[in-house]
């Protein structure tokens, strides 16, 4: 909920934002912050859990680091569920929002996923496992400041997708196949055993 800051200007507004939030259109705002603000596809996006403040008179938008909030505990082995929203040429980054199915509200860490990490079996490109977007269920493997994960087994990979043209949820039709029932766009992902009828809370 936005809350608006009248003490200081009655043009600026604050309120929380997650690591991935679209903030602003590049073309109506411009950052103050490359390090906590992040453009892609002519918008920025927080790169943190942190406090937005927007300012609508210079047109300005910046995030700012709050409190650091108690962190989970997290160990290896633990099951995460996380939405991809990094992808690079070998790794994805996703920002993991539930740890053995608890939701976490106020601190979301980024997971890396390496290529040699995604499944037992050769994938020549990471993009022909995971897309952006994506809500994948992994196993935490390495801990540190970003956590390495892993997709290798049955009941990990994605657990649900969108089709990119139209954004219609993708339905599974054989190993790692997907299917759009609206355009009849077909997409290969590392898909978990129970893609299309797990029950899972997605909070975004």
């Amino acid at each position: 909920m936005e809350v608006e800051n009248k003490n200081q200007n009655q043009f600026i507004q604050e309120r929380n934002v997650i690591p991935g939030e679209k903030l602003a259109n590049v073309e109506e705002f411009v950052s103050l912050n490359n390090e906590t603000i992040y453009e892609e596809n002519g918008n920025l996006f927080s790169a943190i859990y942190g406090r937005l403040i927007i300012d609508y008179s210079k047109r300005t938008v910046n995030v700012i680091h709050l409190k650091p909030p108690k962190r989970p505990k997290f160990r290896k082995g633990d099951l995460v569920i996380a939405r991809v929203l990094i992808m690079r040429k070998f790794t994805i980054g996703a920002v993991i929002y539930k740890i053995n199915k608890k939701i976490l509200f106020d601190y979301n860490p980024i997971g890396n996923i390496h290529v040699s990490n995604v499944t037992n079996y050769y994938i020549d490109k990471i993009s022909e496992a995971f897309k952006k977007t994506d809500w994948i269920r992994a196993r935490i493997i390495e801990l540190g400041e970003e956590f390495e994960l892993s997709t290798d087994g049955r009941m990990l990979g994605v657990i649900k997708a969108d089709c990119p043209t139209c954004g219609t949820e993708l339905v599974k039709i054989g190993k790692d196949i997907l299917n759009c029932p609206f355009c009849s766009r077909k997409e290969r992902r590392k898909t978990a055993a129970d893609y299309g009828i797990i029950e899972e809370t997605f909070i975004l």
